[in-house]
């Protein structure tokens, strides 16, 4: 089923051109800068002589015509209102007494590491393969990224809605719309594909949706799907063009960022559909700033609240700067389920993952399989790749518990997770385990009692007893029947390896630990690459 329905009602997205300030030629123009505007708003016409703050963007375009360039633009709410002003209008609009906030129309980057970890294999979605029950069946995420190429193989059958919101801006820093239009908004079928391999950041989304809710498909013999492959998905793209190489990250160019104005578009929007589409859960695998404390005051956050109050959860990537107490935004604001990350090994990713009071649950951020952009499959790192894995257990608990409140699910997701301590400041997070969930009575709601033990290695349940491994390169690997007596004699463990052309399986009976970790190495080198079989099952 598809949902534009209310598309013609959300383009209360008003828009005002300003034609005769926007015609002005741009060398006479001055500086001017992007600015969200909260406005106090009013249903008696009385508090301004023409009516105003009944109607804000009215009162926008009548006070500051002359101090705003380019278009004027609602955000959905009505009382949000985007627009690039000159740095005299900025200081206006600070003592304009009808003027709640004025902030800077913030750019966010996606989650992840910018690199392919080819050489990785950690994949996603540790659940029975032949358990039809837990899928997510009739369950619906929206993915809230660059887009997503909804033909890849993974992902086919699965979209069931589109929207862009791209921004288009003249001010500093400049931007092109991704729309497939080429305006700043487009709902309708193709609206949410993935933008350019050419541009630096697309294809997350085609990854992050493949996390959450891909397949299951055969890939190198074994069944690959993502957490909740029942799920469907509605694809929001949010990400602007950018020529600059100092917001690139260095001198490749051109990029995807996301401006706050059009993500509290999009995310207005999805509140506008959450009840005819079903929507449980929205992703958001991006990131902005660094914030030691509760974000409450986030200009996200009321866009935020309106889903939360809808019962539709909002899980987002706590960010890739390794900080140690603080996060991004938007896992930041109250109600968020931020999700920091995880090793192949339940080690929290202390290289990359941000964590702090704010982080609700961790998950596997380390070398994560999922579809690629072009239709192949890639593995990419962040806690962008953690995010989804949380949003796909919620609709796995959402389909079994379709009446239950967002927060008895975490608490769910909680109570059959893995216990990890950082072993920096000795907290304790709660990991993502979809093969605890799955035998975990959902009845019970209660958050989960954890030991102390060792900061460094502590996990509460099982070790894993699947790993695959690469060879170390030029070094020559016994028959496998070999190979698993001899790791029998060293660890103790009944052993089974295959050799899947490339790479190896291994199963050992009692879990893989970091003693077994190093027999393996001895057998195929130091360097060998190591990893958590985590999504490939076997048919048999």
């Amino acid at each position: 089923m598809w949902i534009f329905a209310k598309s013609a009602i959300f383009m209360g997205l008003a828009v005002f051109h300003l034609n005769t300030l926007a015609a002005e030629p741009e060398e006479h123009r001055p500086e001017t800068t992007r600015v969200i505007v909260k406005l106090k708003q009013s249903s008696s016409p009385e508090s301004y002589n023409l009516g105003a703050l009944s109607n804000p963007l009215g009162y926008m375009k009548s006070k500051y015509a002359r101090q705003s360039f380019g278009e004027i633009q609602t955000l959905g709410l009505p009382d949000l209102i985007v627009a690039e002003m000159s740095a005299e209008g900025v200081e206006s609009l600070r003592k304009d007494s009808n003027v709640i906030a004025v902030v800077e129309d913030y750019l966010s980057k996606p989650s992840w590491t910018f690199t392919d970890s080819a050489s990785g294999l950690t994949t996603i979605g540790e659940v029975d393969g032949k358990n039809d029950s837990w899928e997510g069946k009739g369950e619906t995420i929206a993915i809230v990224d660059t887009g997503i190429n909804a033909s890849h193989p993974f992902l086919q059958g699965k979209l069931v809605g589109e929207a862009c919101f791209s921004s288009i801006s003249s001010s500093s820093p400049k931007s092109k719309s991704l729309c497939p239009n080429g305006l700043e908004t487009q709902i309708m079928k193709g609206a949410g594909k993935d933008c350019s391999s050419s541009t630096i950041g697309c294809g997350h989304g085609t990854h992050v949706a493949g996390i959450a809710v891909g397949g299951p498909v055969t890939f190198k013999g074994e069944v690959l799907q993502g957490t909740a492959p029942g799920s469907k998905f509605i694809s929001v793209q949010v990400y602007s063009q950018f020529d600059d190489p100092s917001l690139c990250g260095g001198n490749s160019t051109p990029c995807v960022l996301s401006f706050a104005s059009d993500q509290i578009r999009a995310l207005n929007y999805l509140y506008t559909i959450h009840k005819e589409t079903g929507l449980a859960v929205v992703n958001m695998s991006m990131g902005h700033g660094a914030f030691s404390k509760s974000c409450a005051d986030d200009i996200l956050s009321e866009s935020i609240q309106k889903l939360v109050s809808g019962n539709v959860a909002v899980v987002a990537a706590s960010g890739n700067e390794g900080l140690l107490g603080a996060s991004s935004s938007p896992a930041c604001i109250p109600g968020v389920i931020s999700v920091g990350a995880v090793d192949v090994f339940n080690h929290l990713a202390y290289s990359y993952s941000n964590t702090a009071v704010t982080t609700t649950l961790l998950a596997l951020g380390d070398n994560v399989l999922s579809s690629d952009q072009g239709g192949g499959y890639g593995r990419k790192t962040g806690t962008s790749m953690a995010a989804p894995q949380v949003s796909g257990a919620l609709v796995l608990l959402r389909s079994k518990l379709p009446s239950a409140k967002v927060p008895d699910l975490v608490k769910v997701l909680k109570a059959s997770g893995t216990q990890v301590i950082d072993g920096r400041t000795g907290q304790k997070f709660t990991a993502l385990n979809i093969v605890s969930l799955e035998k975990f009575p959902v009845g019970t709601v209660e958050p989960a009692q954890h030991n102390d033990g060792d900061p460094q290695s502590t996990v509460v349940n099982s070790l894993p007893s699947r790993v695959v491994v690469i060879p170390q390169e030029n070094v020559s690997v016994a028959p496998t029947d070999h190979v698993a007596a001899e790791l029998e004699t060293v660890t103790g463990k009944t052993t089974e390896v295959k050799d899947r052309d490339g790479f190896y399986i291994i199963e050992m009976k009692g879990g893989v630990n970091e003693k077994d970790k190093a027999a393996i190495q001895h057998v195929f080198g130091e360097k060998s690459k190591i990893a958590i079989d985590a999504l490939s099952f076997p048919n048999n």
